[in-house]
């Protein structure tokens, strides 16, 4: 079985206060998007801010979803069973490499598939300075990318 997964709707999001200006804040650098997985028939949506010491090797958790598998009883009769999406997400933040991760049920096979997939992002941004701060704003195109499976 193939799977590709499509990122779309890309957002990146960095807000940055001048030194004396304000506060110094966390770091709220965010990334947020949209993952379809075309063996599983599923999309799900993933947002997350860089934490504190990450280099881009932090898994973060997106949005979890059902899909529906067949499966056959021990009785052999057909039974609709309801296996749950996992999908996680990482990202390089300096060099704009996303990977992902998702595993799922197919079919009357109860054992998990699980794919990954790794690609660099192209970004187009625009930064707005204020003088007290300024703002990173980020959009890349849409990318279908091929998924290893386990």
């Amino acid at each position: 079985m193939a799977a590709n997964f499509i990122v779309r709707e890309f957002a990146y999001l960095k807000y940055v206060g001048a030194p004396g200006q304000i506060d110094p804040l966390p770091d709220t650098t965010q990334v947020a998007f949209a993952l379809d997985n075309s063996a599983a028939a599923v999309t799900t949506a993933c947002s997350f801010n860089r934490g504190t010491g990450d280099n881009g090797d932090a898994w973060y958790p997106c949005g979890d979803r059902k899909i529906e598998a067949t499966t056959t009883s021990a009785s052999g009769g057909q039974e609709q069973e309801q296996y749950t999406v996992k999908t996680s997400a990482r990202f390089e933040w300096d060099r704009w490499v996303l990977a992902v991760r998702q595993s799922w049920v197919c079919g009357g096979n109860v054992s998990p598939v699980s794919a990954q997939a790794l690609t660099t992002m192209q970004p187009d941004c625009q930064t707005s300075d204020t003088g007290s701060y300024s703002i990173k704003q980020c959009t890349a195109p849409d990318a279908t990318i091929g998924a290893d499976l386990d």
